[in-house]
């Protein structure tokens, strides 16, 4: 009769074991889900970022051709500047020029030989020849006016077209940082989840469960706020360098 107890006992050990290892395997049938769900958050949160990185540095060296060109009409600017000025110093001056002139036509008027008079009139010709080679003309002086006024406009097209850059250059690395954060979230909810099913315990489970939602949000909020920025900035671009582009005298 005392062998009845023990053998009830056997039975409700084994059962009370097959409970423990019924919950142990739910519980890590969950974690493993969990962790694959969580393992394609990783992964696309990995893909959104190298993205945004690619886009930055791409974006980056745009604005740094566009910078190039921006430098190069300065530098053409302040050339033709530098002409002009120069021009401008050879003109005469007009009150001095004058006084020189009627003084030169009186002592010619006093020759009283014709033939000295001709070598005089020979001599104003030639000067008046070598002046003219040298002494710029009104339409020299308004072209140059002309052309650096037309690349004073193309300059600053292409530094608003420079900086236009700026904006869409923020937008990337907000983004690239924001996606580093929900990829730093899934990997610690993975390495979470991974304990949780190594002692299948239900606390770490719902913490990386709770990461896993975390990076949704934050990729989901990080992609549509900037979806939306890049947009603004990209159409800003496009209209600064259609703008460039109309004043861009080496494409006329």
């Amino acid at each position: 009769m005392d062998e009845v107890p023990e053998f009830v006992e056997d039975m409700e050990r084994v059962a009370h074991a097959d409970h423990q290892h019924g919950a142990s395997g739910g519980i890590g049938k969950s974690v493993g889900i969990t962790m694959a769900m969580i393992g394609v958050l990783l992964a696309l949160s990995s893909a959104l970022l190298g993205g945004q990185r690619t886009e930055l540095i791409a974006t980056m060296v745009e604005q740094a051709n566009a910078g190039t060109k921006f430098q190069a009409l300065s530098t053409k600017y302040r050339v033709l500047l530098a002409q002009l000025q120069q021009l401008h110093s050879l003109l005469p001056d007009p009150e001095r020029f004058k006084k020189w002139d009627e003084e030169s036509r009186k002592v010619q008027a006093q020759i009283s030989s014709a033939d000295l008079g001709r070598i005089s009139r020979i001599i104003r010709l030639e000067n008046a020849k070598n002046l003219g080679a040298e002494i710029p003309t009104k339409d020299d002086l308004l072209q140059f006016v002309t052309r650096i006024s037309a690349l004073e406009k193309e300059q600053e097209a292409a530094r608003e077209w420079t900086e236009s850059f700026d904006s869409a250059i923020a937008a990337h690395s907000r983004a690239a940082e924001h996606y580093e954060w929900s990829l730093l979230a899934s990997e610690i909810g993975i390495v979470i989840a991974s304990i949780a099913l190594l002692f299948s315990n239900r606390k770490a489970w719902f913490v990386s469960v709770g990461l896993g939602v975390a990076t949704v949000v934050i990729a989901g909020i990080t992609f549509v706020t900037s979806t939306t920025q890049l947009h603004s900035a990209e159409k800003s671009i496009e209209e600064s360098k259609a703008q460039f582009d109309h004043f861009n005298s080496d494409a006329k």
